[in-house]
């Protein structure tokens, strides 16, 4: 685990965990327009073809998306496991677990 080589390498460092949210991983369409970003990461592509289709559609200004419906429930779970680990391997001294606030919608 990272985090516990980490504390063994720098026994006195302050650690930040900052969760992030990928588009690629955690959009939907909201109105057919296009197909999930992370439908076309398991069609097998090479990675620069399938790259080169995820940005495009997540460059259109034209495409709404929505959160998939289980990111609300699956952001707050992923914190949760965050801290608990921190807590863990640092007990409770030496670390921080902040995430940005989740906008409304991803177009935000």
């Amino acid at each position: 685990l990272l985090l516990r080589r980490l504390r063994q390498r720098y026994p006195t460092a302050q650690i930040v965990y900052v969760h992030l949210y990928s588009l690629r991983m955690t959009v939907d369409p909201a109105t057919g327009d296009h197909e999930a970003p992370r439908d076309v990461l398991s069609q097998g592509l090479k990675f620069s073809e399938a790259d080169e289709r995820i940005n495009a559609m997540l460059g259109d200004p034209t495409a709404t998306w929505k959160w998939a419906p289980a990111m609300k429930s699956n952001s707050d779970d992923i914190m949760h496991q965050a801290q608990h680990m921190m807590q863990e391997v640092l007990g409770g001294d030496g670390g921080v677990v902040y995430a940005l606030p989740m906008p409304e919608n991803p177009r935000e």
